[in-house]
């Protein structure tokens, strides 16, 4: 179910994400995925790997076959596609580090889909392994999150919760809990992040319903991103923490008891590269629920349920 979830995720931002907002090549093929017209769409890469002019951008659209291929289950083609793609941004790069955005989107894409056909196919061992050593390759390079994240999407399920970084908190720092003795549910938030906000209607019903009386605790980490209100604008540290517990305390009021741990090593830690991310934990401190994105009112609702009436709740 989970592997259906992640597929029908492909697809949806396959199919939503604007294939105006793409330069040139990257439209051109997406409107071939659109379509299923996958040799035209290979036929478009391929006339423009070898220009030095229009390298990058085939090769990053070539990454996106490969997410295509992946949502319309051709696991062959997919994982065909993604070695490729992987080889090609190897050998563009040579001896360079991964800063060009181009190459971080496709190298990036190529790991994901690797993973999710062999975890498709019943290897999820060997897509963990794969996505682990991509992880040591590319640590401090753009795509660490990403990698971290769908380690994570695979193995942090039925694993025991990274323990969170509360040197820094928002909110009622003496409410902080420990990820053991009570079920948990971690939302993972920016302050810029319209998604995040959309969530909430969802999230209050939650904690309305569960949170009083059935013992389920809440807790929002965050993180700095250099920058408040605009996203030109770099703030000092100091100027930034006042601007992210402002809109804490005004978008999110009814989580204002909520303590708010502000730390990258958490984000880090929990591979998350999307926000919001949403992130359930038994009471024996075992994650039951990974989630990258928005969840449904009622799919949030049900897995809080099952959360809650588990032998484990309190």
């Amino acid at each position: 179910m989970r592997l259906l979830l992640a597929l029908g995720l492909v697809l949806l931002v396959i199919c939503t994400t604007p294939v105006s907002t793409q330069s040139g090549i990257v439209a051109a093929v997406r409107g071939a995925i659109l379509e299923k017209e996958w040799l035209e769409a290979e036929t478009i890469v391929r006339d423009n790997l070898t220009a030095d002019a229009t390298r990058l951008e085939a090769i990053e659209a070539f990454s996106w076959i490969g997410r295509g291929a992946l949502a319309d289950g051709q696991l062959n083609r997919a994982i065909r596609v993604a070695r490729e793609v992987e080889r090609l941004v190897e050998t563009t790069l040579g001896e360079q580090s991964l800063v060009q955005p181009s190459l971080a989107t496709a190298l990036g894409a190529s790991f994901e889909v690797q993973a999710k056909v062999l975890a498709a196919w019943g290897n999820r061992s060997d897509a963990v392994h794969l996505l682990n050593r991509a992880l040591e390759r590319y640590r401090h390079t753009a795509i660490h999150m990403r990698i971290q994240k769908n380690i994570h999407l695979l193995s942090l399920v039925r694993s025991r919760a990274p323990d969170l970084d509360t040197a820094e908190v928002l909110g009622n720092r003496k409410a902080l809990p420990v990820l053991d003795g009570h079920p948990a549910l971690l939302f993972f938030w920016a302050h810029w992040c319209s998604d995040c906000k959309a969530q909430v209607p969802s999230l209050e019903k939650i904690h309305n319903e569960f949170s009083n009386d059935q013992g389920l605790l809440f807790i929002a980490p965050t993180q700095r991103y250099g920058y408040t209100m605009n996203a030109g604008e770099v703030s000092s540290q100091e100027q930034e923490r006042d601007y992210i517990e402002d809109v804490y305390q005004q978008d999110y009021q009814f989580l204002s008891e909520t303590p708010a741990p502000l730390s990258r090593r958490n984000f880090e830690n929990y591979g998350v590269s999307t926000t919001p991310t949403l992130v359930l934990v038994d009471a024996d401190g075992i994650v039951q629920l990974y989630h990258p994105g928005m969840m449904s009112e009622t799919e949030l609702h049900n897995a809080v349920r099952k959360l809650m009436m588990s032998p484990s709740a309190p």
